[in-house]
């Protein structure tokens, strides 16, 4: 039972449904709880009978919602029911402010603020508070009075009625906020997962896994002067032939070969001290580096080159190559300029015969 009430909460596509289903489940347990006490109590014929009517209304609200699939309906059917005509009748019908009611009716309340929003939480709110203070000022009139439906009580009655409604309505809201926190939480830890995975998608190439070029900008400018560090290297690489290779062994190849030379990349990419490799275009791609010195940056970046050479491609017997550019920062003091230059080598290179690097160091 449990199991499958589990399985039909998870269905519920929104928050606020969620809240609902929570909110139904809790009551209806509330209900049921209320009905067994009133039933021993055996205070009042009336009050067992309504109760008894309001059990199978919760089962027809629950029947509305889920198995015909109309929530509106089942919400309107539930309010109306449960907050303006089964709590004013009960309070009646167990005897008014001799009888452990009020607190019923405090519980009550607290169901409107997760179950709406907006002007209609508001109206709803203020509506039910005041109704329920007319029927106690109405109760306080008549209470003493030789009226059919409002049973007379002894002390006795009265503690024991409200000691067992405390403990009844503090199960109940220490049940119902639980549920309620339990679902914030795990909605919030959703959303916050939904934004991580929004923003890596902004920041990240989809294709490769690796920073995309908005990413590269960033954070290179976020980095200030610092940029043109003397330890800092820029190498640009573009896949040689690349339009040939997806002409000839199709787009899925070229994906993957851009995936493979991406990771070829990524793998002498030290991120926890800065270092960034990013998808700049179509087949190009960018390292930033640290190197103690040219020599130490200039092998690093033929390495990578020599290492996509040594490929092995089910696909083709021919290896892929790269060809690239690689520039120091310290000679630069303009973003777009230093960019504009290592574009410049990674062309000259490619005009050289591809598969090498061309660097101005």
């Amino acid at each position: 039972m449990i199991k499958k009430l589990k399985e039909l909460y998870y269905k519920q596509t929104s928050f606020d449904d969620r809240m609902f289903f929570i909110i139904l489940i809790s009551s209806t347990v509330l209900l049921v709880f209320s009905t067994l006490f009133t039933i021993f109590e055996n205070i009042s014929q009336y009050a067992i009978l309504l109760l008894l009517g309001v059990d199978v209304c919760c089962v027809a609200t629950f029947i509305i919602a889920y198995v015909f699939h109309n929530i509106k309906k089942a919400k309107s059917l539930l309010y109306f029911i449960v907050l303006f005509v089964f709590i004013p009748l009960s309070f009646f019908f167990n005897g008014a402010l001799k009888s452990g009611m009020p607190l019923y009716m405090l519980a009550a309340t607290a169901i409107i603020v997760p179950s709406l929003s907006g002007k209609k939480r508001i109206i709803i709110f203020l509506t039910i508070t005041f109704y329920y203070v007319g029927n106690i000022i109405l109760s306080y009139y008549i209470l003493d009075k030789d009226i059919l439906f409002i049973p007379k009580v002894t002390q006795d009655y009265t503690t024991i009625d409200y000691s067992i409604s405390f403990i009844i309505c503090a199960l109940f809201i220490y049940i119902l906020m639980s549920l309620i926190f339990r679902a914030y939480n795990k909605e919030r830890a959703k959303n916050l997962e939904a934004l991580k995975e929004l923003q890596r998608a902004s920041t990240h190439d989809a294709l490769t896994g690796i920073s995309n070029r908005r990413f590269l900008y960033d954070s290179l400018e976020a980095m200030g002067e610092d940029v043109f560090s003397h330890s800092n290297y820029i190498a640009m690489f573009d896949i040689d032939f690349f339009k040939k290779v997806n002409d000839t062994y199709g787009h899925q190849f070229g994906d993957k070969a851009l995936r493979i030379v991406a990771g070829e990349i990524k793998r002498f990419t030290n991120e926890d001290i800065g270092e960034i490799v990013a998808r700049y275009g179509g087949e190009e791609f960018i390292y930033f580096m640290h190197a103690k010195n040219n020599d130490e940056a200039y092998k690093r970046t033929d390495k990578i080159r020599f290492n996509c050479e040594k490929l092995k491609w089910e696909e083709k017997d021919t290896p892929i190559t790269i060809s690239g550019g690689l520039i120091h920062c310290s000679d630069y003091t303009d973003l777009t300029h230093m960019m504009s230059e290592v574009d410049s080598l990674l062309y000259k290179a490619k005009s050289c015969g591809r598969n090498c690097i061309c660097k101005k160091l």
